[in-house]
C-alpha cells in the first residue's frame, strides 16, 4: 500500500508541476529561441529566413549582431531585445537599409520550432 501512495503522490507532483509550465518553463524556452534566432543573424536572415540587403561594398551585414541579442524570461513571457548600432538596422532609417532583427507579426518557423524545443525539453527534464 505504501508503494501506491508513493506513486500517486508523484503522480500529483507532476500533475501540480505541469499546471505551471508555462512560467516555469520559460528560461529553457528563452534560452532555445536565442540559438535560434543567434543562428539567424549569423546567417545574415531577418526572423523568417529572408537573407539581409549586402553592403554597399557588397560584403555580409551585421557581422556580430547575434552577440547583441539578449532573450531573457519575465514571468510566462519571452522577451527579446536588440542593442547598440544594431537597432537602427531593424527599422532602418534614411541611410540604413531596413534588416529585420526581432520577429514582428506572425512567429517565425524557426523561432516555433525553438519554443516547441524549449517546452519539450523542460517537459522531458521535469514531467517525464
Amino acid at each position: 500500500m505504501a508503494d501506491g501512495n508513493a506513486q500517486l503522490d508523484a503522480m500529483i507532483a507532476k500533475i501540480r508541476k505541469a499546471g505551471r509550465m508555462v512560467k516555469d518553463a520559460a528560461p529553457t524556452v528563452a534560452a532555445s529561441v536565442q540559438a535560434a534566432m543567434r543562428a539567424k543573424l549569423d546567417a545574415g536572415q531577418a526572423p523568417n529566413g529572408t537573407p539581409w540587403a549586402a553592403t554597399k561594398a557588397g560584403n555580409s551585414p551585421l557581422r556580430g549582431a547575434s552577440a547583441a541579442l539578449t532573450v531573457v524570461a519575465v514571468g510566462s513571457s519571452i522577451l527579446m531585445r536588440i542593442n547598440g548600432r544594431y537597432v537602427f538596422h531593424h527599422r532602418g532609417t534614411a541611410k540604413v537599409p531596413k534588416r529585420q532583427i526581432l520577429p514582428e507579426g506572425e512567429v517565425p518557423p524557426a523561432m516555433s520550432k525553438a519554443i516547441n524545443s524549449g517546452l519539450a525539453k523542460w517537459w522531458k527534464e521535469n514531467v517525464s
